[in-house]
């Protein structure tokens, strides 16, 4: 069996949680972040992603189809689990190289990163991940198995809630959205307390966390002191859905339930503020048995006009194992997608661009990478054979071409997009869609579209192309229509000679291209619109009409391996000289907004994948690289 290792084969700096109020306390009492802190910190923030600007049309909210929320409650394994997320900057040299992942990410409108521990913090490689694709993170709160004195509503001078106070500054500096209080227990004499508590949490994070959310499981209730589940919001448990910004029933709900929940808070309270339980392992459930009849759970939930929580969907890899998990999975997943008619709401299938403070500069970054591999390839040169894990380094996919993912090559990470091209017919493959809108304020007179893009051929190519489309577009002042003005695209052109070596060999061949942004009108409210990314090639149709086919028109066939695809819209980034600070055996650097993460390489071999600007150096010899969201490579420390 390998052995894990990370720095200097010491132990890794694991993932952050606090298994009682007191160890809570103590933290903010030491009053400084340390090396294990600031590496549980995520790089990716919720608020730094936009997938498409919401005020773009007017829409009748009658008129406009509503999908069916889903949430997801993690709840894998109970919670920071070696070889997937317990370490913050990833595993190297274990065993297995596939970990628990959420791979249908268009599906989850919210995340709950669910544990046993008292106060569960998101841990920062599923953070960075889900927020590249605009979903908002949750922590846990839970309380369980005993009975609760009344430290959880200790008071502070100015008679506020001490441990809101301190709920509300971890999610500030972790970076995540919000809290699933889970109270299961009895709380002494201070029932009377949980409501004002909860009140109090739920107004504050909302105020001051971008895209805040409390969510409330139905466990506790006030009249009884204890849990007492109701799987339905009644006047038992009002009070708790009325001061929390969604309600989540327990799973043994029936049809009969949601009616009754129905009834008592109207349609628009089932739109927006309740989620139906559904245990994915089926413990309870009275309308189906979990697993893959999950879906007839959110057909109910989509029947009635409401949303729901999938608890501890990570079944399909606990019961059927690491060889059968993507399999299982995608039948899973296929389910619930063709139960909510995914297609038919065109928000779902867009990706975010990581927008920057100042919105003067925008990024789309992906290597096709799902945060594992058997290899570490770098700019398509090996730097590890062996396996790997961290899940920060998931971006985004395709989503219609998952099945063109390979895990034989790469150009950084260890995956890519394998896209079969004949020669024989023209094809287009649909990449990304974005809909991004860069208005005049947002663009400085120097600003630029760049793509960086990375590729190699096995086979003879077709006349293929890189095309991303852009235009300059109106809309109507009254009517909020778009109107195309100006085709402004940008085709890259994808030549095979560059793929091949001079002893005829194959290789990665990195394709770029830069266009200025054309002036807008603002007067007539212009916009600069970047609507997606594709591939299109065609075939000469002036070739001898005699050429020889082969029997299997197989054999004619070529693919095109995808590494990356960057693309940057903004001025030009001024070089800077980057600042080092060193701690005895810790390092740290300037954190720029533009970094994507850094390569910490050890005679030349990957040490490890960071997505905080620290990490401890010890007597070793390393370089430590800096890989920018636009795919630029720069030193950070080199030895």
């Amino acid at each position: 069996m390998k052995v894990s290792y990370q720095v200097s084969g010491k132990p890794g700096i694991t993932s952050l949680y606090f298994d009682n109020l007191r160890s809570l306390q103590r933290w903010f009492d030491k009053g400084f972040m340390d090396l294990r802190d600031l590496s549980n910190v995520p790089k990716e923030k919720y608020s730094s992603y936009l997938k498409f600007r919401k005020d773009g049309l007017t829409k009748i909210p009658s008129l406009v189809p509503r999908k069916t929320e889903i949430t997801v409650c993690h709840d894998f394994k109970g919670g920071y689990q070696s070889g997937h997320d317990l370490y913050t900057d990833g595993q190297y040299g274990i065993e297995s190289c596939t970990p628990y992942s959420l791979r249908y990410p268009e599906v989850v409108d919210k995340f709950i990163y669910f544990s046993h521990h008292c106060i569960t913090i998101p841990p920062a490689p599923w953070t960075n991940y889900l927020h590249r694709h605009s979903i908002p993170v949750l922590g846990t709160l839970i309380f369980e198995h005993y009975s609760q004195t009344g430290e959880l509503f200790r008071k502070t001078k100015k008679d506020e809630f001490l441990y809101v106070k301190l709920l509300v500054e971890l999610c500030r500096i972790f970076h995540f959205e919000g809290w699933l209080i889970n109270f299961e227990t009895g709380f002494s004499n201070n029932a009377h307390q949980v409501i004002p508590f909860l009140k109090e949490l739920t107004a504050r994070v909302e105020c001051e966390i971008h895209g805040g959310i409390v969510m409330w499981y139905d466990a506790f209730t006030t009249f009884a002191n204890n849990p007492s589940h109701q799987n339905e919001v009644n006047i038992f448990n009002y009070d708790a859905y009325e001061n929390s910004s969604q309600f989540m029933t327990n799973y043994m709900w029936n049809s009969h339930n949601v009616g009754n929940s129905l009834r008592n808070v109207g349609s628009l309270g089932m739109h927006s503020h309740v989620a139906l339980g559904v245990d994915v392992w089926g413990r309870s459930m009275q309308v189906c048995r979990g697993g893959f009849e999950s879906d007839l759970a959110i057909y109910y939930a989509k029947k009635f006009g409401t949303n729901a929580v999938l608890f501890a969907p990570g079944w399909t890899y606990e019961k059927f194992g690491e060889d059968q998990f993507y399999e299982k999975d995608d039948k899973f997943w296929g389910n619930i997608k063709s139960t909510l008619q995914l297609d038919s709401y065109p928000e779902s299938q867009l990706s975010s661009w990581y927008v920057s403070e100042s919105k003067k500069s925008r990024f789309f970054t992906t290597f096709f990478s799902t945060g594992s591999g058997n290899f570490f390839n770098l700019n398509g040169r090996r730097i590890s054979n062996e396996n790997w894990v961290q899940l920060g380094l998931s971006t985004p996919l395709p989503i219609h071409s998952r099945s063109h993912l390979n895990f034989k090559d790469s150009f950084v990470g260890g995956s890519c997009l394998a896209v079969p091209l004949s020669p024989m017919e023209n094809g287009l493959l649909h990449l990304f869609k974005f809909e991004q809108f860069i208005n005049d304020k947002q663009k400085t007179s120097d600003s630029e579209m760049r793509v960086k893009f990375s590729y190699k051929s096995l086979g003879a190519l077709p006349p293929v192309k890189l095309v991303i489309k852009c235009f300059v577009v109106r809309r109507g002042k009254r009517s909020k229509t778009i109107l195309k003005v100006d085709d402004v695209s940008l085709v890259l052109p994808l030549m095979h000679t560059k793929c091949q070596t001079e002893q005829g060999l194959t290789k990665w061949a990195l394709a770029e291209q830069s266009v200025p942004l054309p002036s807008l009108e603002s007067r007539f409210l212009e916009e600069y619109y970047v609507e997606g990314a594709h591939l299109e090639w065609t075939v000469d149709n002036n070739q001898d009409e005699w050429m020889m086919v082969p029997e299997r028109t197989e054999d004619l066939d070529c693919k095109l391996l995808i590494g990356s695809l960057c693309l940057e819209i903004g001025p030009h980034e001024d070089p800077s000289t980057m600042q080092i600070i060193r701690n005895g055996s810790e390092i740290s650097w300037q954190d720029k907004e533009s970094s994507f993460m850094w390569l910490k390489l050890q005679d030349g071999r990957l040490n490890s994948v960071l997505f905080a600007p620290t990490t401890e150096i010890n007597d070793m010899q390393l370089t430590i690289l800096e890989c920018g969201r636009n795919g630029d490579l720069k030193f950070v420390v080199k030895n």
